[in-house]
């Protein structure tokens, strides 16, 4: 038995889901690893919505490329 062909598309969806209710600790996981290469400035409200506004526009199009691919499934 063969999977369905928009499984792969509902998968892509979970993710983006998951990376949007998950973007607190992503950003403070980022933040921390740029902090520790001084890469970051000093301003930390600042840096982190930004860095969850990255994250959320990543999730995004996440969301929208799975929606795709769950309606237009790719011809393997």
């Amino acid at each position: 038995m063969s999977m369905p062909s928009y499984l792969p598309g509902v998968f892509v969806v979970l993710a983006g889901l998951a990376m949007i209710v998950g973007r607190k600790p992503l950003s403070l996981m980022q933040y921390a690893a740029l902090k520790q290469a001084r890469v970051v400035p000093a301003n930390r409200d600042r840096t982190l919505a930004v860095m969850r506004g990255i994250i959320i526009g990543g999730s995004i199009m996440f969301i929208v490329f799975g929606v795709y691919l769950a309606f237009n499934p790719l011809i393997a």
